[in-house]
């Protein structure tokens, strides 16, 4: 790293190093902070925001060129007519925050191939003209015409007849004869069944607005948190509202509190 600071700062920025140009873009997948990246490149420590630009811009058009040329984006390392995997799926953080705000949700892929022994030479990236641009012009997307047909399920399937007039009898012989056994939900199913009560009764009352615009809950959790399906930020909530009741009800803001 004081290498390449010291080759940078040497050569005026005429050589750019790899630290250089990889810790902005870093500071703008993390951050988006231009502020910061501009603080960088007055101490040496990165290339302007502008040259960023320009970079990711020929990256972009490199990227384009090959997608014309073979209909499709590839790795480089990737050979057609062999036997290839691929496998998707998302790999979302599930952070639990109190609002619901800040989630992560990314997809990813890999692509499996056997290695071989080919005589293939690398495929050379499309030349990219040096116009110092900081942005394209998206290119039209058309999308292949589809004409669907007339739905069609699998067929129904016929109910298995079973005489179970028998097993009725001994279940009713067991439970005269023993104890009687009663179902009933746990403390937690419990709970989050009373939480979707309120939720249905206040939901459309003021209690979403109250949580969406006071920034308790994010609005796109706020329906799972009324339908009882998210405990902790339902109870976050209810706390939050039965703390603060007195005061919202004598002001008058929500009536149904004043129940």
């Amino acid at each position: 790293s004081f290498v390449q600071d010291l080759t940078y700062g040497i050569m005026g920025g005429v050589i750019k190093t790899a630290k250089q140009i990889l810790l902005p873009w870093a500071v703008k997948s993390l951050t988006g902070n231009v502020e910061l990246i501009k603080i960088l490149n007055r101490l040496r420590h990165g290339i302007s925001y502008s040259k960023l630009e320009e970079i990711d811009t020929v990256l972009c058009l490199q990227t384009l060129a090959t997608e014309e040329e073979q209909g499709v984006v590839m790795p480089t390392y990737i050979h057609p007519c062999i036997p290839t995997i691929l496998a998707y799926d998302n790999i979302d953080g599930q952070e639990e925050t109190l609002s619901g705000e800040g989630t992560s949700h990314r997809v990813n892929g890999i692509i499996v191939q056997p290695k071989i022994a080919t005589a293939e030479p690398p495929k050379p990236k499309a030349p990219i003209q040096k116009e110092k641009k900081r942005s394209i012009t998206p290119t039209p997307l058309f999308l292949p015409h589809y004409n669907a047909g007339d739905k069609s399920g699998p067929p129904a399937l016929t109910p298995l007849q079973m005489d179970s007039e028998h097993e009725a009898k001994i279940a009713h012989q067991k439970e005269t004869t023993n104890q009687k056994i009663v179902l009933r939900m746990g403390v937690f199913h419990t709970i989050c069944n009373l939480l979707s009560i309120i939720g249905k009764r206040y939901g459309d009352a003021g209690l979403r607005d109250l949580a969406v615009e006071s920034g308790v809950i994010a609005e796109g959790s706020i329906t799972s948190v009324l339908e009882g399906r998210k405990y902790n930020r339902g109870v976050c909530l209810h706390k939050l509202v039965y703390e603060a009741l007195p005061r919202i009800a004598c002001k008058g803001f929500y009536p149904w509190l004043e129940e």
